[in-house]
């Protein structure tokens, strides 16, 4: 629960209420894509249309896509390399703690990796320069842990293929997606000097949304 004090009807009151409970949308206008965190996939629809409206006076500027979030990067040979940060402003160190993952087989089976006593999957990797074995056809979750320049705090990051990020801490979340895109675990539409070269579709609206 969160206190919260506001206006209403004339008076200033307290209000209690769950703040997650509530419906949250951001539009990044430099990558152009729209965010929402709602629970309904109707509410998806409806505030997107209206968005649209809003913000370029004109429908159907952003297409649903189920993979903008994606995990695909640490399949990659040279995966082990993905955990540099020398390129991003405001970020310390980042290296992954935690990876849940499907290896071919009959029946395929699922295997989780966690790092122990404080340390990374980094330290020991016998996979070297990839971050998993060859064998992985697919990565379900990952959690990787980070540390801003400025503090000497550590903190999470998770990141499962519903298409879905959990940031520890929202203050962080800036600096931390600059990493998730220029790696490619965060799709751009939109062509960004300084970032990985991407193929875009040539039928795709100016915009997307997750």
């Amino acid at each position: 629960k969160s206190r919260h004090n506001g206006y209403n009807e004339g008076d200033w009151k307290h209000f209690v209420f769950n703040p997650e409970q509530y419906d949250a949308i951001a539009y990044n206008k430099v990558y152009g894509d729209l965010r929402m965190n709602t629970r309904r996939k109707m509410d998806h629809s409806k505030y997107r249309i209206a968005f649209t409206h809003l913000l370029f006076d004109q429908p159907n500027a952003f297409r649903e896509t189920g993979s903008v979030v994606v995990l695909d990067p640490l399949l990659r040979d040279d995966a082990a390399e993905l955990f540099t940060c020398g390129d991003i402003p405001g970020l310390g160190w980042i290296a992954p703690v935690e990876l849940t993952y499907e290896v071919w087989g009959m029946p395929p089976r699922e295997i989780c990796e966690t790092a122990k006593d404080g340390n990374t999957l980094l330290l020991g990797n016998q996979h070297a320069p990839r971050i998993l074995p060859k064998e992985v056809n697919w990565v379900r979750r990952a959690v990787f842990q980070y540390r801003m320049k400025n503090s000497p705090r550590l903190a999470r990051l998770s990141i499962d293929g519903a298409n879905k990020i959990s940031f520890e801490r929202d203050g962080d979340s800036v600096v931390v997606e600059e990493w998730l895109r220029r790696r490619g675990f965060v799709k751009s539409y939109l062509k960004v000097e300084a970032h990985e070269p991407i193929s875009l579709e040539q039928d795709i609206p100016v915009a997307a949304s997750a």
